[in-house]
């Protein structure tokens, strides 16, 4: 047994204080194992670097001496006693649904971060809390006068603490299933219309499944006033970030509160349950390498969304542009050319979800999203409308983590075929694990459910006419050149991704790159442009492409009726 007691003698400072009692010492040495990583994230954590001051007693109060054997594991001499002290500090200074916060107002706690385990044994966490008394928590763990406890690190790692004297909460019942609504900050949660939506979504994905795999479940929302989008899966719960609080509740945020809500619900059966064989089970010290980012997050962000659209939810315009978003990810993201979905999945861990070097992969989200629909779309004509992608999720639930294991590429690919035929294998050849162009694919798959893929030219001029996206410092536009497509004319004549465009025509940029460009005439376009080392004149040859476009569905007109039936069979709305 671990048992830990939390304080917070200066919130203002972020340091969080950890005291831990261990028992049960039975070695000259004891190790002691913080996460290298958390699920959900696949690439290294580099937690560690915000542990503080970590040093050993005994219960006399004796010094102990503490050597570290790696970044992220520390060994502690134990000199014969039966029980040691460990004292420590995570410095919590970073807002988002995977990290730890701590002010003079809130207490934010991800364990899989802040909290270390001993590697060779299993046991249980008590956990105690000196905060103020006007402090209201969140903790998915069970509290037994005062103290939280944890039956092993996996239920500690896979539950979230949020405390503070602004929690807003209520709940809903599914099933016999409890659902509680946590809203932590300046927010004003609608209740009656949360609970009407969540309801749908959650009454829809439980049908589908067939049963709930936890006793009870916990949306934990940390609302924040910057615009933000941030979600993070556990086993019993997920922790979302959104901003602005004051807007969460009305038009496009709060169409985005249930987009991610729908997403992270979803989670619960597939990769807290349904998991590449990989990551079964976690292993906390390194990297846990899989090709199946398709499985954990494209099955996930394609099958989130549709419950929306099928529980009523979500409009047709509003399901629509979810998968518009899609579209428009994958056709902005070059890497498509280079890296298949597979390959970019196994390389999370080496560069991460930051952008990386241009060109280079794909997003396990959107492209994994629209392979999945390609392979719903060959499940549902090879059965006749009779089964879906709804059906083969349900058949991996029953049959991997309901028997204690994991899901292989094998298993998956197998299952695919059997349901979708030659059709589904060859998505998974050439898209999943190939380099395909996707476009025949979508278009044919679009038109047998009576859409369209549209494409609009880019209002954007920098990105329409030169091939290129620029920004400001902050994200917004502006003249910094983020990203260009190959081949483009900022490419071709000689711009680099980092440059700062100064002047368009010998007329200096005021606002942004796209506002200069509104006047251009010409073929041509005469540049001044500026990189770590120099100010370049380059004249750009416009070739009339229009690159960037816009990525829209649209209804064809005249739909025949098994178009109709196929559009209504995906989506429950009427054509």
């Amino acid at each position: 047994m671990i048992r830990i007691h939390i304080s917070r003698p200066k919130p203002q400072t972020h340091f969080i204080h950890f005291k831990m009692e261990v028992d049960n010492i039975g070695s000259e040495w004891e190790d002691f194992q913080l996460p290298t990583w958390r699920p959900g994230r696949y690439e290294l954590g580099d937690f560690s670097k915000k542990i503080g001051a970590f040093k050993a007693f005994s219960p006399s109060g004796e010094s102990l001496t503490v050597q570290k054997k790696n970044h992220s594991l520390w060994s502690v001499e134990t000199k014969g006693e039966a029980k040691i002290i460990i004292n420590y500090t995570v410095y919590g200074d970073v807002l988002n649904a995977g990290s730890s916060y701590l002010d003079q107002d809130l207490l934010y706690l991800n364990p899989v971060n802040t909290f270390f385990y001993r590697p060779d044994q299993e046991e249980g966490y008590e956990i105690g809390l000196d905060i103020p008394a006007d402090y209201r928590v969140s903790w998915p763990l069970k509290e037994v006068d005062g103290i939280w406890k944890a039956a092993d690190k996996e239920e500690l790692f896979e539950s979230v603490l949020m405390a503070s004297e602004a929690v807003k909460y209520d709940f809903y019942e599914v099933e016999g299933y409890r659902f509680h609504l946590w809203f932590v900050g300046n927010s004003k949660p609608a209740w009656r219309k949360l609970k009407r939506d969540f309801t749908r979504f959650t009454k829809a994905q439980i049908k589908a499944f067939g049963d709930f795999p936890v006793p009870e479940y916990h949306f934990q929302f940390l609302c924040l006033p910057k615009r933000f989008y941030h979600g993070v899966e556990h086993t019993a719960s997920t922790v979302i970030a959104l901003g602005p609080a004051g807007q969460l509740m009305k038009g496009e945020r709060y169409e985005s509160l249930l987009g991610v809500s729908s997403h992270e619900l979803y989670h619960t059966w597939n990769i807290k349950q349904i998991r590449p064989a990989e990551l079964w089970p976690y292993d906390y010290t390194g990297e846990n390498y899989t090709r199946m980012g398709y499985l954990a997050e494209g099955v996930t962000t394609y099958m989130g969304d549709v419950f929306l659209a099928l529980s009523g939810v979500f409009t047709w315009e509003q399901f629509k542009q979810t998968q518009e978003e899609n579209l428009q990810k994958h056709a902005d993201n070059f890497g498509r050319l280079n890296l298949s979905l597979a390959d970019s999945s196994f390389d999370l861990w080496v560069d991460g979800y930051e952008p990386g070097i241009p060109n280079r992969k794909v997003s396990i989200y959107a492209d994994g999203a629209l392979c999945i629909f390609l392979i719903d779309r060959a499940i549902r004509k090879k059965s006749e409308f009779k089964q879906n992608f709804h059906d083969l999720m349900k058949r991996l639930y029953h049959d991997f983590p309901k028997k204690g294991k994991g899901v292989s590429e094998a298993d998956f690919r197998a299952l695919a075929i059997e349901m979708g035929g030659a059709e589904a294998e060859k998505i998974i050849d050439h898209l999943m694990y190939g380099t395909d162009d996707y476009s025949p694919y979508l278009k044919k798959a679009f038109a047998e459910i009576g859409l369209k893929r549209v494409e609009e030219a880019n209002p954007k001029l920098d990105m329409r006419l030169l091939g290129i996206k620029a920004i400001k410092s902050n994200g917004k536009d502006g003249k910094i050149v983020s990203k260009m497509a190959p081949n483009s004319p900022a490419e071709k004549g000689g711009i680099g991704v980092g440059d700062e465009i100064l002047a368009v025509n010998g007329n200096k940029i005021k606002t942004s790159l796209s506002a200069a460009l509104e006047s251009l005439e010409g073929k041509e376009v005469a540049l001044t442009v500026k990189n770590a080392w120099k100010t370049r004149n380059l004249v750009l040859k416009l070739d009339g492409k229009s690159y960037y476009p816009l990525q829209k569905l649209a209804k064809i007109e005249r739909p025949s009726s098994a178009q109709k039936k196929a559009f209504e069979d995906w989506t429950g709305i009427e054509f």
